[in-house]
């Protein structure tokens, strides 16, 4: 699969660099009046590559690329929340992380920074059900406790020390564990390494 989603980017990027398949801009996408997404560009005719009823683009970030939903607003500048259908995604590159307990440190930063008024880093608690190592990429799922108001939310995601990124969907409804964590296989297997 990412053998096929390489030779597809390869493809696209190509076909963006020649005249022949259009205007220089013409893999840009905006969404909504929240924020431009001009780091993102849309994916190739025919991939498979959907979150739910909701097409993928390609989120471009120092050290990675990864499938973002198309339709989900998002915000941020190095680290970006993308929210929609119930649910949300932290992704961006990661410093200094090397183990669960630090990343896990990164990501209350993470929410105190974009949620500023709902999460305090200092009362986030991450409770990891599922962990484990798939070659360089580290994967964890599971509740996260916000003692701040008592809110629990669900979370699967993954992150890697070389090069640094993370990539965390969040949700509050546990019915929706199973849509959470077939989001995070498509993000993670979109994933590409710069």
């Amino acid at each position: 699969m990412r053998t096929d989603l390489f030779r597809r980017g390869a493809i696209h990027l190509l076909c963006l660099l020649t005249t022949s398949c259009g205007s220089k801009g013409s893999g840009t996408v905006e969404v909504g009046a929240t924020s431009a997404r001009s780091s993102e560009t849309t994916l190739p005719a025919g991939s498979a590559l959907a979150f739910g009823d909701s097409s993928a683009v390609v989120a471009h970030f120092p050290s990675f690329e990864v499938a973002v939903p198309a339709d989900w607003s998002v915000r941020g500048n190095v680290g970006k929340v993308y929210e929609g259908d119930g649910m949300f995604l932290l992704a961006g590159p990661l410093d200094g992380a090397s183990d669960a307990a630090s990343v896990e440190t990164s990501l209350a930063e993470e929410l105190e920074l974009f949620f500023n008024t709902e999460y305090y880093r200092s009362q986030v608690r991450f409770e990891s059900e599922k962990e484990y190592e798939d070659g360089a990429m580290h994967r964890l799922s599971g509740t996260l406790h916000n003692d701040r108001n008592g809110d629990t939310l669900r979370f699967a995601g993954c992150f890697r020390s070389a090069p640094g990124l993370y990539c965390f969907y969040f949700w509050s409804d546990s019915s929706r564990d199973r849509d959470g964590e077939r989001f995070m296989e498509t993000t993670y297997e979109s994933i590409r390494i710069l």
